[in-house]
């Protein structure tokens, strides 16, 4: 049967089974010394439309209240009830069962959380309160086997309620319960491959094109990653041919030649070449692979699929056709890591004796199939597989047949043992990769394969550095990636610093702000830890320190071919690099390579094994860590093309932007860029003096000093974070624009609107009303003078003034959030 459905913002297609879910979610946070909950639950069903009845084969879910269900202030002695009817529309009576699946259960007391469950007609019941489930198995069933006749329906109500035990239950403050209930039997992720693959941008039906039921990836990025043979993303769909899927593996294996010297034909049946490598894929996999038979035919150097399959041969693992390389050549040869040219399972229709082998420039020539040219194995799955996972990277593609298994992931505690315990030495609780050979730190991360590695834990934070290895053939490529490290030795105010703060993976969700150890230090004598961090810099990309390199010899030796890198370590007007298993000091002013190097979050666990072949990959134990974007940016203005920022805006009249704070004071979001919320009181906090002399800088003014001190009460907040203020002075406001006005930012966790985001929001300049307001943006000739907002417009006015103020402050990034943004039901942020 094929349904949609669509779970908080999450696409799935395709359930062979009745599968209707409503997640439900109790979250509990302290406001005011009181418990505070938030309860939802939501549901879609065929279509994006709200929905109240979801049909799949005979049965029907009836929402008898709509997809949404929400309430407040669950205190102990509170409550939540959920209606909903199960139809039996079939020609024939049947049993169903209703069960509560992927519960996540954190109440401290198991015991205060109970349901029931009961029906007005017929349905089966359970009116008693039972504990509500630990955790999601066989007995999670809220509704076994019960009977239902056709053309019946069975209305129910379910109740969960917190008991008040009338004592102290402060216990299960912030604990979360959250569940899936479900109808008969439900398989998450019980997908055929074309099922899940067809939703994949990248792939392509090529029936008009084949001739054939077939379905290509093409593309330079395609997202047709898989876990296989022990490979983690090791391998990639090249399509799906009439109903079964084909691999190919692009780590690097064997040149070999196909035949032996003096062939007189293309017996690809008693190819020497192919029979040799018919038992690479490990028992584990074989029972995934289909004997099939390949198209080996020969052509001319552009076949399309039918003259290729003229002729086929039938083999466990092949090669790809030329025809299949024409199409995949963008992607397969992207990450293609040497430079030999790639044998084609498609022989040269005019020279009997030759195969078509295809360049690295993505051009096909004729060779004699005993000479010697990369092999790369290609194979057949059965047409029964099923696969889970998404196709990136980090999440490839798993197949499977039978019962599904899952990645089993570890805490990060459990790298420990294979880092040196440097804490005795550090005195910082550090665990460090060290030695001159390292083969099981690699990493895959921000969609890049196995090029980052583990540096060490920090503090349960791990850090890592993207050291890419180049070949002899990548000599343009990697001359192009290196830089000047600035005018100065400073990292702070240098150019690599600048390179690495435009980086993508300054957004990646896992990586934190850091204190980056910026010390002094001497390539000549031997570091310390704490000398690297008598100086520090809190920034989100960094580079290795020298006592980073000094400890881990395979850093500076990572490879030959690269030359040096910048460290983030000065010796006085120079600037320690290292490479070529060296460390000196050298000239800011040279061309190095600037490695970026990152810390995670704490809140991190792990796969893998930190091979090449199976690198680690680090997913993410906060919940709805991505719901600043899911639930917040989806609703705003993408002003990333006008302001050429990555900033996106509540513009309008009265937006659904609401925050409510601890203290339950209301804020409204200006904007997010980079994943940092920046909000302003919905109210001001009275009159004050802009600056207390005669003076339109902002960083020295009055009011940023009162605003950015612990007398403030926002400031002590502990959600907010440093974040850039544009604090550009101009002329007037005839030519305002978002490059006038942040032609110069300042740096601190409190401040005020600038004229260009009042302008670009009605609402904000609501906000401020009939009283006059300072912005944060100075005249640029006046320089006793500063903007101010009203309801009317924007005028200037001198600084020693005392006029309204709304405070601005930004929030810290990777922040949690619940809420719709309404002024009823306003975005809460927690960590």
């Amino acid at each position: 049967y094929d349904i949609m459905v669509i779970i908080e913002g999450t696409y799935m297609k395709k359930k062979y089974y009745l599968s209707i879910i409503i997640v439900f979610l109790i979250l509990f946070i302290i406001i005011g010394g009181f418990s505070f909950a938030y309860f939802t639950a939501s549901v879609a069903g065929n279509n994006l439309a709200n929905q109240n009845v979801i049909t799949t084969g005979n049965m029907s879910l009836i929402l008898n209240d709509g997809p949404f269900v929400s309430g407040s202030n669950f205190l102990p002695g509170s409550s939540i009830t959920k209606s909903f009817s199960v139809k039996n529309s079939g020609t024939m009576d049947t049993n169903y069962d209703i069960y509560l699946s992927e519960i996540i259960n954190t109440f401290a007391d198991k015991n205060d959380l109970v349901y029931t469950i009961t029906s007005s007609d017929g349905g089966c019941e359970t009116t008693t309160p039972k504990v509500v489930f630990a955790k999601s198995d066989e007995n999670s069933k809220l509704v076994k086997s019960c009977s239902i006749s056709k053309n019946q329906t069975h209305s129910y109500t379910l109740t969960i309620e917190f008991i008040n035990d009338n004592s102290n239950q402060d216990d299960n403050k912030g604990r979360k319960f959250s569940a899936k209930l479900s109808i008969n039997e439900f398989k998450e992720g019980d997908y055929s491959p074309l099922d899940l693959m067809i939703n994949n941008p990248d792939l392509v039906n090529y029936s008009k094109i084949d001739g054939a039921n077939n379905y290509r990836f093409v593309g330079v990025d395609a997202n047709n990653y898989v876990s296989f043979n022990d490979y983690d993303a090791g391998w990639r769909v090249v399509g799906i041919f009439d109903g079964y899927v084909k691999l190919v593996q692009i780590t690097h294996r064997d040149i070999m030649s196909m035949f032996d010297s003096g062939v007189t034909s293309l017996d690809w049946d008693n190819s020497p070449g192919l029979n040799s490598v018919q038992n690479i894929i490990n028992s584990d996999y074989s029972d995934l692979i289909d004997n099939h038979a390949w198209c080996s035919g020969s052509t001319s150097s552009t076949p399309d699929y039918q003259s290729e399959c003229l002729s086929t041969t039938t083999k466990n693992v092949g090669i790809l056709t030329l025809n299949d390389m024409n199409v995949a050549s963008d992607w397969f040869f992207k990450y293609y890591e040497q430079n030999a040219p790639v044998w084609t399972f498609t022989g040269d229709s005019s020279q009997n004796t030759k195969a078509w082998i295809y360049t690295t420039n993505k051009a096909p020539y004729s060779n004699s199939a005993s000479s010697a040219a990369a092999y790369y194995p290609a194979v057949y799955l059965k047409n029964d597989v099923k696969v889970r996972g998404s196709g990136t990277v980090e999440d490839p593609y798993v197949f499977y047949r039978g019962e599904r298994q899952d990645y089993t992931y570890a805490s990060i505690d459990s790298l420990k043992n294979k880092m040196s315990d440097y804490s005795s030495i550090d005195g910082e609780g550090i665990y460090r990769f060290t030695g001159d050979t390292v083969n099981d730190n690699y990493v895959t991360f921000n969609n890049e394969r196995a090029t980052y590695r583990i540096v060490g834990l920090f503090g349960n934070n791990i850090k890592l550095v993207r050291l890419k290895e180049y070949l002899t053939s990548e000599n343009a490529l990697m001359n192009s990636s290196r830089r000047a490290f600035g005018s100065t030795s400073d990292f702070s105010t240098s150019s690599v610093k600048n390179y690495l703060d435009s980086l993508d993976v300054n957004n990646n969700d896992l990586v934190i702000n850091y204190d980056f150890g910026v010390g002094s230090g001497s390539d000549s004598s031997s570091a310390t830890y704490s000398q690297m961090r008598t100086d520090t810099i809190n920034t989100k990309v960094g580079l290795i320190d020298l006592y980073d390199a000094q400890q881990g010899g395979w850093i500076k030796k990572y490879s030959y071919v690269t030359g040096y890198s910048w460290s983030i370590t000065k010796n006085d007007d120079n600037v320690v690099v290292y490479g070529g298993n060296a460390i000196r000091s050298l000239a800011p002013s040279n061309g190095f390579h600037a490695n970026p190097t990152v810390y995670l979050s704490k809140d991190i666990k792990v796969r893998g094994k930190g091979t090449k072949a199976e690198p680690y990959v680090f997913v993410s134990t906060k919940e709805n860590i991505n719901d600043i974007n899911d639930k917040i940016v989806a609703n705003m203005s993408d002003y990333s093309s006008i302001d050429s920022d990555n900033i996106y805006r509540f513009v309008g009249d009265n937006p659904n932007n609401y925050v409510k704070l601890s203290d339950n004071s209301l804020w409204r979001i200006i904007s997010v860029k980079n994943g940092q919320v920046k909000i302003a009181k919905s109210e001001g906090i009275g009159a004050r003096q802009w600056n207390s002399t005669s003076s339109n800088d902002w960083a020295g003014s009055s009011l940023a000093s009162y605003l950015n001190s612990s007398s403030f009460t926002y400031y002590n907040n502990s959600l907010l974070a440093n974040g850039n203020y544009c604090i550009g002075k101009i002329p007037n406001l005839s030519n305002l624009s978002y490059s006038s006005v942040c032609g110069s930012t300042w740096s601190g966790k409190v401040g005020i609107a600038d004229v260009y985001e009042i302008s670009q929001a009605n609402w904000l300049r609501d906000t401020i009303g009939n009283a006059w307001s300072w912005t944060i943006t100075a005249h640029s000739t006046d320089l006793t003078a500063a903007y101010i907002s009203r309801s009317s417009g924007i005028d200037a006015d001198g600084v020693v003034d005392s006029v309204g103020v709304i405070p601005v402050m930004y929030l810290k990034t990777n922040l949690r959030v619940n809420g719709e943004g309404t002024i009823d039901n306003p975005y809460i942020f927690s960590e």
